[in-house]
C-alpha cells in the first residue's frame, strides 16, 4: 500500500510506546509525513507552504500535533513524539543536503 510519489528522506523510526511509525518524505516536490503500523501506511498528510519554516522544513510542532491527532492511543507522550520528530527532520536535512551536493 505504497503511496504513488511518495519519495523517503528519513527512515522510518518509531514512536516509543506504540507499535506506529513515523517517516518524513516529499510529494510532488512538497514535504510529507506519514504513519505506518505494521507494513500499511495509516495516513499521510502534505504540508502548505504555509507550515514550512524559514530553514525549508516543515514545524515540527505540526508534525506532533498531526501524529497525536491521528493515533489514537490515549496517553501517548507527546515529548516522545517531539524526540522522534527531531531524528527524522535531522534525517531529512542531512538527505536533502547530500541530494543537493550530488545533483548537476
Amino acid at each position: 500500500m505504497a503511496e504513488k510519489g511518495f519519495e523517503p528522506l528519513s527512515s522510518q523510526l518509531g514512536i516509543p510506546g506504540t507499535s506506529y511509525r513515523i517517516q518524513l518524505g516529499l510529494i510532488n516536490g512538497k514535504f510529507a509525513t506519514r504513519l505506518l503500523k505494521g507494513k500499511s501506511v495509516i495516513d499521510s498528510y502534505v504540508f502548505k507552504d504555509e507550515d514550512i519554516t524559514e530553514s525549508g522544513i516543515p514545524n515540527q510542532n505540526l508534525i506532533v500535533g498531526w501524529v497525536l491527532r491521528t493515533v489514537a492511543i490515549p496517553n501517548i507522550n507527546p515529548h516522545q513524539v517531539m524526540k522522534t520528530t527531531q531524528a527524522l527532520v535531522k534525517q531529512a536535512i542531512e538527505k536533502k543536503e547530500r541530494k543537493k551536493t550530488i545533483a548537476p
